[in-house]
């Protein structure tokens, strides 16, 4: 990640979510996102941790394809270092994601399971807006990769 503060930031770390599809259509989700960063450069003896909700619009792959596609957005809480400052503030943003499977299973007639566990790879980028006590908005980028395990169900309305 690449925060414009001042000075730039570069941040790596760890983040983990949790979102429910709403039902009827299923394709809008609702979720939790928690982060864990550590500023690289200019290196600062604080860490950053982020909290909040994540939501939007996601077309998972079917049984019968391999690729899909996301849009969220997120409002967060931040407490640790962006750039020289350590403040208590917020993070505004929003990613497009790209969920891949490694193979398309099923042809969509063949699909009769009761439940299943799917696997995905999802590279997303986004841009984000950190908005810290005294100090004016600045925008991030960020990049990621991560590994994604859905759990479906055909007896759901």
């Amino acid at each position: 990640m690449v925060a414009w503060s001042e000075p730039t930031s570069y941040h790596t770390g760890f983040t983990a979510q949790a979102m429910a599809a709403i039902p009827r259509t299923y394709r809008y989700t609702l979720g939790l996102e928690t982060s864990t960063l550590f500023q690289t450069s200019p290196t600062i003896a604080s860490d950053q941790w982020r909290f909040g909700f994540v939501g939007g619009y996601a077309s998972s792959p079917q049984p019968y394809e391999r690729w899909g596609f996301e849009l969220l957005v997120r409002a967060q809480y931040m407490r640790g270092a962006e750039g020289s400052f350590n403040p208590n503030g917020g993070v505004f943003g929003a990613s497009v994601a790209f969920p891949w499977r490694g193979s398309a299973s099923r042809d969509p007639w063949q699909v009769e399971e009761v439940a299943g566990l799917r696997q995905y790879i999802v590279p997303a980028i986004g841009i984000n807006a950190v908005i810290g006590r005294s100090q004016t908005i600045h925008p991030e980028i960020f990049f990621s990769l991560s590994f994604r395990f859905a759990a479906t169900s055909p007896l759901l309305p």
